[in-house]
């Protein structure tokens, strides 16, 4: 409901206005009377109202205050409307006009009150609107310039190591243990770098298309156990990938998107246990709900870092040198988000971390074989 302040000089002008407007509108009248109102005080908060209509007394003597704060706000329209007789109209100076945006004349006709509120309250919501999609586009201008910095660099440690890699494979008499690990090598800066491809794309996805969701009927414990065993292949024999899975829930999801958000979480397990270990993937069905746990016993996250984990580009103060963009968890959220899900993280340093993210889906869709 929008709020509509009033400032009137009259006390029956005020009880009209506010039977006309109470209706469709909440408005707000200062405790004290306008007319003691200090002009050069913060006399009430300019964020609790949308629109204001004042008449020529409190415009006379409040309309220096108006102007002021109308500029400081900007590009977000704070609109005033005047109610004035015909006769008054000619007797404001031109510095009070630019205090306001429409005029009302007496006596007042309710409905055409009414249309120009609604007009004046339409511009405010634009400009409102206006003013988080430019907001949002300073922010995303900032995470590309961010991002094409960080990739830049990301991209050329996988490079040097790739054509390193295949200068050396040239050598003829090379022994056969070095050749594989040399193509291990190629293998693995390949790797990086399609993961890297990969957050581009989904967070691309994510910023500018955060609507796109493409749900399908997926076989979840099937569709988990492939993801283990890739994680498997890839993490090597000093881990232990598994998934945890009573059931074979059948459920409308995104697969795409489930896909980037387990691939990210079981591959950060893995990363981020240097010594090995067990990553288990758990899949529960609730009611209404499937929940994904991913546990590992890696190095954990301590807990000032906790807060901004999902953050883009933050990384945790305990990685070291293991590499990463900090990208993985902040497009894991978006995918989690675009789900209408949560994801939540238990860890302490040096015990393990566990990421529980929580699916809501139809019961009706939800089923068991």
């Amino acid at each position: 409901m929008s709020r509509i302040l009033l400032l009137l000089s009259q006390r029956e002008n005020r009880r009209l206005l506010m039977e006309c407007l109470s209706q469709r509108h909440q408005v707000i009248v200062p405790e004290a009377e306008p007319t003691a109102l200090k002009a050069d005080s913060q006399w009430f908060d300019w964020g609790s109202f949308d629109l204001g209509i004042l008449d020529g007394p409190m415009l006379t003597y409040l309309g220096a205050a108006v102007q002021a704060q109308r500029n400081a706000i900007q590009p977000i329209f704070l609109p005033f409307i005047l109610v004035t007789s015909r006769s008054a109209v000619g007797m404001l100076t031109a510095d009070l006009w630019q205090s306001v945006d429409d005029v009302i004349l007496t006596p007042v006709d309710k409905r055409e009150l009414q249309a120009r509120v609604e007009v004046m309250l339409r511009s405010r919501e634009l400009s409102l609107q206006l003013k988080t999609a430019n907001d949002r586009l300073i922010e995303l201008n900032e995470l590309k310039t961010r991002f094409i910095s960080m990739a830049s660099h990301e991209f050329r440690n996988p490079l040097t190591a790739i054509v390193a890699a295949t200068k050396l494979l040239e050598i003829d008499d090379l022994p056969r243990d070095r050749k594989l690990r040399f193509l291990q090598i190629i293998d693995d800066s390949a790797k990086r770098m399609t993961h890297l491809l990969n957050d581009v794309l989904v967070l691309t996805r994510g910023e500018l298309t955060t609507k796109q969701f493409r749900p399908a009927l997926v076989d979840l414990a099937e569709f988990c156990q492939n993801l283990v065993m890739e994680a498997q292949l890839s993490a090597g024999e000093n881990y232990t990938v598994e998934l945890i899975s009573p059931t074979h829930p059948i459920v409308y999801a995104d697969v795409d998107l489930l896909r980037h958000i387990l691939s990210n979480l079981l591959s950060n397990a893995v990363k981020y246990s240097p010594d090995g270990g067990t990553v288990s993937l758990m899949l529960t069905v609730q009611p209404d709900t499937i929940q994904f746990q991913v546990k590992d016993q890696g190095i954990g996250i301590p807990p000032a870092d906790q807060e901004k984990l999902f953050e883009s580009f933050h990384r945790a103060a305990n990685v070291g040198k293991i590499p990463g963009t900090g990208l993985g968890l902040s497009i894991v959220k978006q995918c989690v988000e675009l789900h209408e899900g949560q994801i939540t993280v238990e860890s302490q340093p040096n015990q393990g971390t566990t990421f529980t993210v929580l699916i809501p889906v139809d019961p009706v869709t939800t089923a068991s074989h």
